[in-house]
């Protein structure tokens, strides 16, 4: 089916997937700019609080894994004011959002270039968390893990899924089905290669937060399961999966 809507799109197809994709978010990056965001001015106040020299966790309590302080924290590297800020924040979400579209459309058989559309589409219409929040990011690096996954390399793709649910909790709710996959399929060695690398990855964002955190660093394990079935809670993710 796939092949047959590819061979009737245009040779402009990948192009005007651009100008869409580009489009929609001028619009939506305008749009975020008139509008207050109570996510980000908490972004900012850990970005600002910790560059400052306090440690996150320990000193000041953040509701979030260690890969999404980074990310929320690199715009302030660069930032002196709120405005700022919240400007080099849509530009650092963008840079994620079109690697996306580019890891999609790397598919050569024209399902690539559907599930791009199907992104945009979807992306656009959810609105503030592709913009006002971090979870494009964990998206991006989940969508890398499939492509390695689907070309049989589970313990790398596990490594990626761990590395995302540092950033959000969500991609690891894929693990189990990786793990049970990699024994079904390479055995005892497989498995074991793939847990280990779910380890590596974990440990390449959450290890420097616990030498220097300490057991505080897991204190936003209970903030998140506070949330309840809010959208972008832990749950609310269980049930679009499901």
């Amino acid at each position: 089916m796939f092949q047959s809507l590819w061979r009737r799109m245009t040779p402009y197809s990948m192009a005007w997937v651009w100008v869409a994709f580009f489009a929609a978010r001028l619009l939506l990056i305008d749009w975020a700019c008139g509008r207050p965001s109570a996510d980000l001015g908490i972004f900012y106040a850990h970005a600002e609080t910790w560059l400052n020299g306090a440690v996150p966790y320990r000193d000041f309590p953040v509701e979030y894994p260690p890969g999404a302080l980074l990310i929320v924290t690199l715009p302030g590297l660069l930032s002196g004011d709120f405005g700022f800020y919240r400007l080099l924040f849509y530009l650092l979400n963008l840079v994620a959002d079109v690697a996306i579209v580019a890891t999609l459309l790397s598919h050569d058989d024209g399902r690539g270039t559907v599930a791009a559309w199907l992104y945009i589409v979807a992306s656009t219409a959810m609105l503030d968390v592709f913009i006002h929040r971090f979870d494009v990011w964990p998206t991006l690096v989940t969508l890398i893990g499939f492509r390695f996954w689907a070309a049989g390399k589970r313990p790398t793709a596990a490594a990626l899924l761990s590395i995302g649910a540092a950033i959000k909790l969500w991609p690891a709710l894929l693990l189990p089905l990786l793990f049970i996959e990699s024994h079904r399929r390479g055995g005892v060695r497989e498995s074991t290669r793939t847990l280990l690398a779910v380890g590596a990855g974990s440990a390449v964002i959450g290890l420097p937060f616990l030498l220097v955190c300490g057991w505080p660093l897991f204190r936003f394990l209970g903030a998140i399961a506070s949330h309840g079935l809010l959208p972008e809670s832990l749950y609310g993710s269980l049930l679009l999966v499901l």
